[in-house]
């Protein structure tokens, strides 16, 4: 099977065919150097920091925090979201 599938979470599958998703980036209001930090969920623990203006991918948004991948939830007020279609 060649399909494509897409995890929504608590298993729940659909074919990417008949989902539509709207790739959004977030990117950092700061300068390059000045570190935002970002935790294991929303409230969560410190996991680290971004210091750089790259484009990250937002994955989810929820209660003001946006998921960057692996686990990782950043308050979204320290970026600019640009849509990216």
């Amino acid at each position: 099977d060649n399909d494509v599938w897409l995890d929504l979470g608590r298993s729940r599958w659909v074919k990417a065919e008949h989902y539509y998703w709207r790739p959004f980036k977030a990117i950092s209001k700061f300068p390059e150097g000045y570190e935002v930090s970002y935790c294991d969920g929303i409230n969560g623990a410190y996991k680290g920091s971004i210091n750089s203006k790259k484009p990250l991918t937002v994955f989810f948004r929820k209660e003001g925090w946006i998921d960057i991948g692996g686990c990782r939830w950043t308050l979204e007020k320290h970026f600019d979201i640009v849509d990216i279609r």
